[in-house]
């Protein structure tokens, strides 16, 4: 396993310390039971990409970990139907899906 630098290089790589106007749309789905992400950081990360006037479509889960799926066994621990329904809805709008 490779180890990451701490001398500052990994922000480079930090969606949230490379906010700036003119980037793609973008979609994000959390649960609110996340134990490895907050879900206040995605919010403020709304936030600040708002606020550089750029699309970004947050959906918050109830009880969802960060896997939204955990515990279904259809889905593994990924998704779900109404997950992929709003995915492929946002990607149709921005002409990424037929």
């Amino acid at each position: 396993m490779q180890n990451l630098p701490c001398d500052g290089k990994i922000w480079s790589i930090s969606p949230a310390h490379n906010i700036r106007g003119g980037l793609p749309p973008m979609i994000e789905f959390h649960g609110t039971d996340d134990e490895q992400v907050p879900k206040w950081t995605v919010q403020f990360f709304e936030s600040d990409m708002k606020k550089e006037g750029n699309y970004f479509e947050l959906h918050i889960y109830e009880r969802r970990k960060h896997y939204l799926g955990d515990g279904n066994p259809k889905y593994s621990r990924y998704l779900d139907d109404e997950i992929l329904k709003v995915a492929d809805d946002f990607l149709r709008k921005y002409s990424l899906l037929d």
